[in-house]
């Protein structure tokens, strides 16, 4: 977890950890974390802020400035300062202001270099909603799920590109909805019928199981919650 990582020496700890990083997704600003932006970026990989709110604006503003996406709540960044990291942050590619129940709007960098308008998608949620803990973190997953499914390597181009970010962001969207039908961010992994709507969004190496778990339960710590496969025997790191 990031949260220990927060200056450069710390960094170097797991720096070679995360050497063949496509994406490094970061919720927080820290001088170490901006290193590992840099790297990941050095490395042609994608970096992606989304911070909780506009308390350290100066390190939102350097930390985004870093960034190739930038996802925050309506709620939490004051509509100035997103103009102000529009407008000024140009490395950026898009970003995303989510908007509750209403949806969420996007501007990305076109291929002549410029930030486009705003663009509204409107949710086309149908319910039900149990909890909504969670939900932005998984518009953020199924976005990213999408934009690496079926490349041979990672690409920045569809980036630039309205139709695909558009539907990128709808089946971020989907995922989001799936989180809400379900109680606490990682419901959906113990619900028989949520985990296999999860599974349709996605492609499995696993064939999937029927879940024998109930919504009260919690699989085994070497057991995978979604494909019901053997976890390898390794060292995990979480890095968020």
């Amino acid at each position: 977890n990031l949260k220990i990582y927060q200056t450069v020496s710390d960094i170097h700890m797991i720096e070679d950890q995360l050497k063949n990083a496509d994406v490094f997704y970061c919720d927080r600003s820290s001088s170490g974390i901006r290193y590992l932006m840099r790297m990941i970026s050095s490395q042609n990989g994608i970096v992606v802020y989304e911070p909780n709110s506009a308390r350290n604006l100066k390190g939102l503003i350097e930390s985004a400035a870093l960034a190739d996406i930038f996802k925050f709540s309506k709620d939490r960044i004051p509509a100035s300062i997103a103009e102000r990291i529009r407008s000024e942050c140009r490395k950026l590619k898009l970003i995303i202001s989510t908007d509750g129940a209403k949806g969420l709007s996007f501007s990305y960098r076109t291929v002549s270099d410029v930030m486009s308008p705003w663009i509204m998608l409107p949710s086309v949620f149908s319910g039900p909603v149990i909890d909504t803990s969670g939900a932005g973190d998984w518009l953020t997953a199924g976005f990213l799920s999408e934009l690496l499914k079926d490349r041979d390597a990672l690409s920045l181009a569809s980036l630039s590109d309205e139709a695909e970010i558009t539907n990128m962001l709808k089946s971020g969207m989907k995922y989001s909805q799936l989180c809400c039908a379900a109680i606490s961010a990682q419901g959906v992994f113990y619900s028989a019928e949520y985990s296999m709507e999860l599974r349709k969004l996605t492609t499995y190496r696993h064939e999937l199981k029927k879940p024998q778990l109930d919504s009260q339960k919690v699989t085994g710590k070497d057991i995978c919650p979604v494909c019901f496969s053997e976890l390898p025997k390794q060292k995990l790191m979480i890095i968020s």
